[in-house]
């Protein structure tokens, strides 16, 4: 019998000891993807913010502005949602147009104390307006 409790105590030691190192290693991995996730955060920010600018006049190839739509199309695929060839010579042609969400006051509104931000694509041609949805053309 005392043969017995004691190789169950062992058996309890041991599972105990591998609960611990496999939550260990749960938190460190738990821990990598968020501080990726949060990395992948900051360069669409980065990418963003390069694309707002107006693109050089001076030559069609911008290589800060191409690496920009790269990492937009990057992430953008993992969500199934590539960036098309006409949006990509939009970027590299025009700045992306960015405005935020205002109150009455012209204060901006925020979420979790940042800027809610509006994108408006970019448009094909400066002729062409902005498309508005009335309560009409939702029908």
């Amino acid at each position: 019998m005392k043969k017995e409790k004691d190789w169950l105590d062992k058996l309890k030691i041991f599972f105990e000891i591998v609960a611990i190192v496999f939550a260990i290693k749960y938190g460190q991995i738990i821990s990598t993807a968020l501080k990726e996730r949060e990395l992948n955060i900051k360069m669409t920010e980065v990418a963003i913010g390069i694309l707002t600018t107006e693109p050089s006049k001076e030559s069609d190839s911008d290589p800060l502005r191409e690496w920009a739509i790269e990492i937009l199309d990057k992430y953008s695929n993992e969500f199934g949602v590539p960036i098309s060839a006409e949006v990509r010579e939009n970027l590299m042609a025009q700045s992306l147009k960015i405005s935020y969400l205002l109150a009455e006051d012209g204060s901006r509104i925020t979420f979790n104390g940042e800027p809610i931000m509006i994108t408006e694509p970019p448009r094909i041609s400066e002729a062409e307006p902005p498309a508005i949805i009335t309560e009409d053309s939702r029908e």
